[in-house]
């Protein structure tokens, strides 16, 4: 299979979706949601990405029990050029995701990339291509230096 280009999409069906825990002031546990209309939304989210035409291929990635929030698939992970860069996340609830998303893009021929243990790094949620960029994202849990040396250690730069 060849590896990803920009515009390949790699997605994950809501079929886990729960809320579990809170780790962001929108996440509130007793909340009501629908796992059903995740799921339709999700669906309408892939058709209209094939009715459009996506440039890309769509893959799609299983979900797995346990992991609730794996439909934000590229929180995990940040794909370019055919390299992963592994995102290590700053609360325990998501750090299942990262060996589960660590062995799919490993199977699929991405060289992957590990960053040092005190960084933090949400993936596609921190970064994204723009013609021939990675755009990184600065705020509450990233500064430039990190994302120098995430380029840096991913070979991206």
């Amino acid at each position: 299979m060849p590896l990803a280009g920009p515009k390949d999409l790699f997605l994950c069906p809501p079929s886990h979706l729960d809320l579990v825990y809170e780790i962001n002031p929108w996440m509130k546990k007793g909340t009501p949601f629908s796992r059903a209309l995740a799921q339709e939304q999700w669906e309408g989210l892939v058709a209209a990405y094939r009715g459009a035409g996506a440039p890309g291929r769509i893959e799609l990635c299983p979900p797995r029990e346990g992991l609730p929030e794996l439909c934000s698939l590229g929180d995990s992970v940040f794909l370019c050029d055919g390299k992963a860069l592994f995102g290590r996340f700053r609360h325990a609830e998501r750090a299942a995701e990262t060996p589960y998303v660590r062995e799919l893009v490993l199977a699929r021929g991405f060289r992957g990339h590990e960053l040092p243990p005190a960084v933090v790094f949400e993936g596609a949620g921190e970064t994204m291509l723009w013609r021939d960029r990675i755009l990184f994202g600065f705020g509450i849990r990233w500064t430039s230096a990190r994302a120098t040396s995430c380029a840096r250690r991913s070979g991206t730069t």
